[in-house]
């Protein structure tokens, strides 16, 4: 597999690519169809308050795991304070960060300099994995990703107060006709 390949000033940092067949990924699938099941019936009987809360748990779950991708990118890189570069080597998109998020996430950097980072999630397994659980209702879906929204915004406030999410697809980039959701952080 051809690593991912992210232009940081001068220097060219490689991000090695893993395979998505874990016995955690198929775990993990399996959550992912059990939550977005059991939010679709709470919905159906409760309403809009159910999306609410939801994203805020997914809001919760993004700053524990921004607190703990931090503290490793600190002991490995030796820095206190992280900026795009350790997002990039030590976030979601690396291989350590993978271990957090390895539901067959594909990961790709479109830009990376010290300021400015823009990534996209390709053919979205969360999209896949609730198909499979036999979710078909486009405004559902589209619900469905937008109580996940919060966890990136937590994410990148834990790992460094200093980011921030200027774009997390106000719409899903399927509704859009997009293969890709995309992100983008400032520092």
């Amino acid at each position: 597999m051809e690593p991912t390949k992210i232009k940081m000033g001068e220097e060219i940092v490689e991000i090695p690519k893993i395979p998505y067949s874990s016995k955690i990924a198929g775990i993990l699938q399996g959550l992912h169809s059990i939550y977005a099941l059991t939010v679709v019936r709470l919905y159906k009987k409760y309403g809009d308050g159910v999306l609410e809360e939801v994203s805020k748990v997914w809001y919760d779950m993004g700053i524990l795991a921004g607190e703990e991708i931090r503290k490793l990118a600190e002991r490995r890189s030796g820095k206190k304070e992280m900026g795009i570069e350790e997002y990039f080597r030590y976030g979601p998109y690396s291989i350590e960060g993978m271990g957090f998020f390895d539901i067959g996430l594909e990961l790709q950097c479109i830009e990376a300099t010290k300021t400015k980072a823009v990534g996209r999630m390709i053919g979205c397994p969360f999209l896949k994995i609730w198909k499979n659980a036999g979710i078909t209702d486009k405004s559902m879906i589209e619900k469905l990703c937008k109580t996940l929204y919060p966890f990136d915004e937590a994410f990148i406030k834990a790992f460094n107060p200093k980011m921030k999410v200027l774009y997390s697809c106000d719409r899903p980039g399927f509704m859009e006709g997009k293969d890709y959701c995309q992100i983008e952080i400032e520092l």
